[in-house]
């Protein structure tokens, strides 16, 4: 029975003078459509997907820690593992809006 409220909602939108969308935007349809908006209402030149940073960001972050785990078990722990690290752990600042 669900099937048929969207029918009724379908046609109504029609009746209206309205046309209902045939398939859902695609990922780069939707993305083109938020960069014109932005380009429009706030004068935006560029807009970058922050995912190519982030994924870049983690990476760096991960081969950091290995880089010192595997310093650290070269050296032994020597009771030096129980510590604070000598120089402190990288800065990460991501954001997903």
């Amino acid at each position: 029975r669900g099937g048929g409220e969207e029918e009724k909602k379908t046609a109504a939108a029609q009746g209206e003078g309205k046309t209902a969308p045939a398939t859902a935007p695609t990922r780069q349809m939707f993305l083109r459509d938020v960069a014109d908006f932005l380009g429009d209402k706030f004068g935006a030149t560029l807009v970058i997907d922050g995912s190519v940073p982030q994924r870049t960001s983690l990476e760096e972050a991960a081969a950091e820690f290995r880089r010192r785990y595997e310093d650290d078990a070269k050296l032994g722990s020597g009771g030096k593992g129980a510590g604070l690290p000598d120089t402190p752990p990288p800065s990460v600042a991501l954001s997903s809006t």
